[in-house]
């Protein structure tokens, strides 16, 4: 993505120096537009539209179609722009039920145990997989053990998912009546 968007910025750009010398919009072709941001003039795609993502300390431009995103941040501090849909994209918070299926250390973490589960079934999020991995401190103070069914609220990072420990709860299953007949 990333090769694909420096490809997109040095064509238009090397466009857009051809026209300041005196080449004309027809050698361009007619898919190709004019656009001014930042102080900078070039050619874009026509198909993309401009966003309203803003910069900080910088002049930041975005354009997009459902294929591409160019992104122009101009200035001393740039640095990644403000998307106001991102939270909407970051929102990857998923609780489910799922089965313990192996516990075992894992070096060099500060949580120190993994635990593998099967996803018996998504209560809320998105989740596609059918196995889930996560870490965590003791699986005995959470009373994690094997074959049993826990409720996991995993939260979306930067990093990763992240479950909290003290927030796994056991899925009890009801005992079934007793099916003892009395002598009459």
């Amino acid at each position: 993505m990333h090769k694909l968007l420096l490809t997109t910025v040095l064509i238009a750009i090397t466009f857009g120096a051809g026209l300041s010398r005196g080449a004309t919009y027809d050698n361009a072709g007619d898919n190709w537009i004019r656009v001014e941001a930042c102080s900078i003039s070039f050619l874009i795609p026509r198909n993309l539209k401009r966003t309203s993502r803003e910069g900080v300390d910088s002049c930041v431009a975005e354009f997009t179609d459902d294929k591409m995103t160019l992104s122009i941040d101009h200035g001393w501090y740039g640095g990644p722009g403000t998307n106001p849909h991102a939270e909407q994209a970051q929102n990857k918070d998923i609780e489910f039920v799922g089965t313990v299926t192996k516990i075992y250390p894992v070096e060099g973490l500060l949580e120190r145990w993994a635990i593998l589960v099967h996803v018996d079934r998504v209560v809320s999020g998105e989740f596609s997989g059918t196995t889930f991995t996560f870490a965590i401190h003791s699986p005995s103070q959470a009373g994690l053990k094997v074959g049993r069914a826990y409720v996991v609220k995993a939260k979306w990072t930067d990093k990763g998912y992240v479950v909290d420990e003290p927030s796994l709860t056991e899925m009890r299953t009801e005992a079934k009546p007793s099916s003892k007949i009395k002598a009459k």
